[in-house]
C-alpha cells in the first residue's frame, strides 16, 4: 500500500520534470534563433529568461508546500 503511493507519487514527480524539461528546451531553441539575430539583446534575454525560470520554481516550490 504504502510503495504504491510512493510510487505513484514518483511518477507524477517524473512526468512533471520532463515536461519542465521540454519547455526548457523549447525556451533555449527559441532563444538561440534570437540570438542568431541580435546578440548582446538575445544574451539579455536568455538572463531574463532564466530569471523568470527560477521564480517559477519557486513558486511551485511554494505551491507544492501548501
Amino acid at each position: 500500500m504504502i510503495a504504491e503511493m510512493w510510487w505513484r507519487r514518483r511518477s507524477l514527480e517524473w512526468r512533471r520534470l520532463k515536461v519542465m524539461w521540454r519547455g526548457r528546451l523549447f525556451e533555449r531553441r527559441r532563444i538561440m534563433k534570437l540570438a542568431q539575430g541580435r546578440g548582446v539583446v538575445a544574451q539579455e534575454c536568455i538572463l531574463m529568461t532564466q530569471d523568470k525560470l527560477k521564480q517559477a520554481q519557486v513558486k511551485s516550490r511554494v505551491a507544492q508546500a501548501e
